[in-house]
């Protein structure tokens, strides 16, 4: 009989440990099910704070750049009309020569040339170029050319406008009687605007955030502007992902690998009439994502593990009662942990023992009370709270009774804080009051 009852016992006792090994496999499960849908909820997050700044970016660059192309409208048609007056006041001279560089200061010019031969200088407003040929610029001998030909009376060459400042010159050619006048200004951009409004300064505000690594604008010949010094970017033609993203209009996002460090990156097509097409890309941090990451999983595990203590705990304890040492060891771990749970939890816990001294102040009663459990603990409650705020005075050592209520007190800034206080009687293993 004997035997019998101890084979049951190890029976009933190897089926407690399985279990309960099985109840924190479940746990631990249900935790990592829930540690991933959190992580993904919060990358979601992330990806759509990185495309609200990359709506804000397109918006900025769009605007910028209708800015920049509308001055610069206005300063063409401004040169067309210097260049109509100034060719001919020259015709109407004989010995103007002297008057170009007059002209070039009132009209704030570049320069004045005076071109025959199609590349020859007879006269400029800047002396020491008359006998030279015209520079090897592009737009300027195609102006001059168009001129020379008769195809036309008058060519303007007008650079494309671009999202940053930059040195560009607008050139006018104009027939006259003796060949053609050229006329070199300065396109005149709202520098002080785009330095302070302008798509460089947004990108630069951006990349200034915490939770942003960088902000790029970026298109086949590399990088146009970039919020910090970046040593290098894989090209587009050398990446699908950025190749896919320049055909389509949407930001979209993905975990990139930028020097080392993983980001969230948003990337965006930017295309503009005047410009050639590009991408923007802004890199998430995703430091924060990781450290809330990692607390989420260690406070999980431990949960889980406390849990399954807890299940062990209480499955032993109904099972063995014959193993009273075991069971009181058991209990103490159980205590230790309640412990820290009491410490950890968000409401104010007070205990007094039975002669009304006060033996438990956790952190949020002392936040909660203005009071330092230090200074407290171990003092008659009677001193410290002489208005009996907790009812634990007024409880007494009546067993039967329970006080719940609210009551108000003063917070740090003066303001009257309302407490739900709820204030029971302890009693011991006996049943007798123990505070």
């Amino acid at each position: 009989m004997n035997f019998f009852g101890a084979f049951i016992d190890l029976v009933r006792r190897r089926a407690v440990v399985v279990l309960s090994i099985l109840f924190g496999g479940i746990i631990l499960a249900l935790a990592y099910i829930g540690i991933e849908s959190s992580r993904q909820n919060m990358l979601e997050l992330i990806g759509q704070e990185g495309k609200s700044l990359m709506q804000a970016l397109v918006t900025s660059a769009g605007n910028n750049l209708a800015a920049s192309a509308i001055v610069e409208e206005a300063a063409a048609e401004h040169l067309v009309d210097v260049g109509e007056l100034l060719a001919a006041l020259y015709s109407a001279r004989r010995s103007p020569s002297d008057s170009l560089s007059v002209w070039e200061r009132r009209y704030s010019l570049e320069r004045i040339d005076i071109v025959r031969d199609s590349i020859t200088i007879v006269a400029s407003s800047w002396p020491e170029m008359t006998g030279d040929t015209l520079e090897q610029i592009a737009e300027m001998r195609a102006a001059v050319d168009s001129v020379m030909s008769g195809r036309t009376a008058l060519a303007l060459a007008a650079p494309l406008p671009v999202a940053l400042p930059a040195e560009r010159s607008f050139y006018l050619a104009i027939k006259i009687s003796n060949g053609v006048m050229l006329l070199s200004a300065p396109v005149r951009q709202l520098s002080d605007y785009q330095q302070s409004l302008g798509i460089g300064y947004v990108a630069r505000q951006l990349g200034g955030q915490d939770v942003v690594e960088y902000v790029v604008l970026q298109n086949e010949d590399g990088i146009v502007l970039a919020s910090r010094q970046i040593d290098r970017l894989i090209a587009i033609e050398a990446d699908p992902f950025l190749q896919d993203v320049l055909e389509h209009e949407q930001s979209v996002t993905r975990l990139y690998d930028f020097e080392g460090t993983e980001v969230l990156e948003v990337v965006r097509s930017f295309r503009s009439d005047v410009m050639p097409s590009g991408l923007f890309r802004i890199g998430m941090s995703l430091d924060s994502y990781h450290q809330l990451s990692s607390d989420s999983l260690t406070q999980l595990v431990i949960l889980s593990v406390v849990l399954f203590i807890l299940g062990m705990v209480g499955s032993y304890a109904a099972t063995s009662s014959r193993k009273l040492r075991a069971t009181t060891g058991s209990l103490q771990e159980l205590q230790s942990l309640t412990d820290e749970i009491i410490e950890s939890m968000e409401a104010a816990v007070v205990a007094t023992d039975a002669r009304g001294r006060i033996k438990l102040f956790n952190p949020q009663a002392e936040r909660l009370l203005k009071q330092s459990a230090r200074a407290v603990v171990g003092q008659e409650y009677a001193n410290i709270f002489p208005a009996d705020e907790l009812f634990l005075g007024k409880l007494g050592s009546d067993q039967s009774r329970l006080r719940r209520d609210e009551v108000s007190i003063d917070g740090s800034g003066g303001e009257k804080i309302t407490l739900l206080v709820s204030a029971s009687p302890l009693v011991d293993a006996a049943g007798a009051f123990s505070g």
